[in-house]
């Protein structure tokens, strides 16, 4: 008697292979490719915010679409007191640049918001759910090196995990906020870059960068205290990433009139 199993067998094994591999690339389980699905969508979604003042000083940071309407999102430090700032994108040519009105900002949330014409971005889905937990699978697409090299405008992407999510004191007067701690290495440039949640592709917050904040209060446990004094670059280095949750983010566009 021939080991050889019947045909319908090796049918009924590749249908389910085929079913599974499926299943996996519609749920996104197929990481590696999932992940660079991603990472393309949210390139496509992101600006360089710059600027230039008379003193020979550059500053940079990252915004990203959130509607058909011309409107962006990034951290009120990139813009400060500006009331316009430049956005560039990748184009055939080089690059594209736009001049941006700052329409909204909220120092003490560290939100601001943008609008310009004349780029084809894709909007950023802004997650409802606040049910991020700690382990997740994130990504994010900016700018870190934003113009101090000479090299072509393309977005940097980088992949990490939620590793906390404490509430925080960004001021001393001022109310604990709920923020999102990453593992991944975050460097200046990156402050406004969309934080994606890697298994549905939605957006669940805006990073603030690395974890350097002037008048940070610790919870009373004396960590965050000890954390909050690391130099920018040290924290940088050491893969400490801060964003702001998608609540937060939505709460903030409600108050001036936009809707994600």
């Amino acid at each position: 008697m021939s080991g050889r199993p019947p045909a319908g067998k090796w049918f009924m094994l590749g249908a389910l292979a085929g079913a599974l591999a499926a299943l996996a690339l519609s749920s996104g389980f197929w990481k590696p490719s999932g992940l660079v699905g991603l990472a393309r969508e949210a390139s496509d979604s992101v600006a360089l915010v710059w600027f230039h003042e008379e003193s020979g000083y550059t500053g940079s940071g990252t915004a990203f679409a959130i509607d058909d309407e011309g409107r962006f999102l990034t951290c009120a430090h990139v813009v400060g007191d500006r009331r316009e700032v430049t956005l560039a994108v990748p184009s055939p040519e080089g690059e594209r640049n736009v001049t941006a009105r700052v329409i909204a900002r909220d120092p003490e949330l560290d939100a601001a918001l943008l609008e310009a014409k004349g780029l084809d971005l894709r909007p950023a889905r802004l997650s409802r759910a606040a049910d991020v937990r700690p382990g997740e699978e994130v990504l994010f697409a900016g700018f870190p090196l934003g113009y101090t090299v000479q090299a072509d405008l393309l977005p940097s992407v980088n992949v990490g995990h939620v590793s906390s999510l404490p509430r925080w004191k960004v001021s001393a007067g001022g109310p604990r906020i709920p923020i999102i701690q990453i593992d991944a290495l975050v460097s200046l440039g990156n402050s406004g870059s969309p934080l994606y949640r890697a298994s549905t592709g939605e957006v669940i917050g805006m990073l603030k960068s690395h974890i350097h904040v002037p008048g940070l209060v610790g919870s009373g446990e004396g960590v965050l205290d000890i954390v909050q004094s690391i130099p920018p670059e040290l924290a940088g280095r050491a893969g400490i990433g801060v964003a702001l949750p998608a609540d937060s983010l939505r709460a903030f566009l409600a108050r001036n009139g936009a809707k994600p």
